[in-house]
């Protein structure tokens, strides 16, 4: 499409036991993929065989994210991490939402927690 999409890779929290996993866009039978873009986020190898089981972790657009959650949080506590929390409510029907900056100051990885009520 050579449209610019912001993904999110979430954790089912109810993990290979899940009865359903994400059916919308980018979800595992989404059309919107190619296999150079799984290869690409390690959602396969060059095999194209799954780097992880598809039930427990799916992928999703930040506008879908936005749409189907309330809020997020970003907080998880890791040996050597450092800890920082922020809570915020995502733009909905009854306001614009709050809006927060995570901004990295190195290569890192970041848990980010969301609440669909």
């Amino acid at each position: 499409e050579g449209k610019r999409v912001r993904l999110m890779q979430l954790r089912n929290p109810w993990g290979e036991a899940s009865p359903k996993t994400w059916q919308g866009d980018w979800g595992r039978d989404s059309p919107k993929w190619s296999f150079k873009k799984k290869l690409e986020l390690g959602v396969v190898n060059a095999n194209n065989v799954a780097m992880y089981d598809e039930m427990s972790i799916f992928w999703i657009s930040w506008e879908d994210v936005r749409l189907y959650f309330a809020s997020l949080e970003v907080a998880r506590v890791h040996d050597g991490w450092s800890e920082v929390r922020m809570q915020g409510w995502l733009p909905c029907g009854v306001g614009p939402g709050d809006c927060f900056e995570l901004v990295p100051t190195h290569n890192c990885e970041v848990d980010i927690g969301i609440v669909r009520e």
